[in-house]
């Protein structure tokens, strides 16, 4: 195993490529140790998200993976070597050749019926693309926060402490078309 693991690192150089069911040992024989790793966007996802770094076509790419149950079990590969065409090589590794593809609103859309692999890939604002497998799709999602706050703001309301109060209503300026 570990033999066809280096044989595919040197017959494909510079290809970023992860499988949605691999372990952190398979992850780190494909794109070498991980260069951080972060908070999971996944609320069952296990630990924290592996970070690697790879390269496509002389681009950098960075792979997001987060685990459940020891496997993989949603991969996010994010920059500017993750090019419309090497997002559909990816997710052709991923979920194989029965893989339907659909666009909307320049978003691209990919199902695999039989394996459950869902993959959606965004050029703007950051070239993303996300694969999941069907229980990883389904997952409840971690609350984003805000990433910047002006110096000596907190997001915590001094008026309720524990969270109670309901948040203010809010108008939608379409509501009348």
């Amino acid at each position: 195993m570990i033999l066809s693991a280096f044989c595919a690192v040197v017959v494909f150089p510079g290809l970023a490529e992860g499988r949605l069911g691999w372990t952190h040992e398979q992850c780190v024989l494909s794109f070498g140790e991980p260069v951080t790793q972060v908070e999971t966007r996944l609320v069952k996802s296990e630990g924290k998200a592996d970070v690697f770094r790879a390269q496509i076509d002389d681009f950098p790419v960075f792979i997001l993976v987060e685990y459940r149950e020891g496997r993989v079990w949603m991969i996010t590969y994010e920059g500017r070597g993750v090019r419309k065409k090497t997002a559909s090589s990816l997710v052709a590794r991923n979920a194989g050749s029965k893989v339907k593809e659909r666009t909307f609103l320049r978003v691209q859309h990919w199902i695999e019926q039989e394996k459950k692999i869902h993959a959606v890939y965004f050029s703007s604002p950051v070239q993303r693309l996300i694969v999941m497998n069907s229980k990883s799709l389904a997952a409840e999602k971690k609350p984003i926060a805000a990433v910047i706050l002006e110096t000596g703001t907190t997001t915590e309301d001094p008026e309720d402490p524990e969270g109670k109060k309901e948040p203010a209503p809010v108008n939608d300026p379409l509501e009348k078309f």
